[in-house]
């Protein structure tokens, strides 16, 4: 699982503007690059139905025009780690 420029190499999923898991604050308009970061991570938390479809992006490279910059993709990555790690763990007892 990684995050890649969608314009500069080839993904499975785009997770840009306009789309399912685009973040919806603007670098500029709603704060700073870290700010807004940290707005989708606190927003998505409160998405059920996107947390329920995390599961779709495991496995895949993920394609935002930030990066190789911080991206709200990182908060992605990361909170399907955890979810990994949680479905592991419980299916392992």
């Amino acid at each position: 699982m990684t995050v890649v420029h969608c314009k500069r190499d080839e993904y499975d999923v785009y997770i840009g503007r306009p789309g399912k898991w685009g973040n919806p604050f603007s670098s500029g308009k709603d704060g700073t690059r870290s700010q807004v970061i940290e707005k989708y991570r606190e927003w998505i938390k409160q998405q059920p139905e996107l947390m329920d479809s995390l599961h779709e992006l495991e496995g895949k490279v993920l394609g935002c025009w930030c990066k190789p910059k911080a991206c709200h993709g990182d908060v992605l990555l990361s909170l399907l780690r955890v979810r990994i790690m949680e479905n592991s763990v419980f299916t392992e007892r």
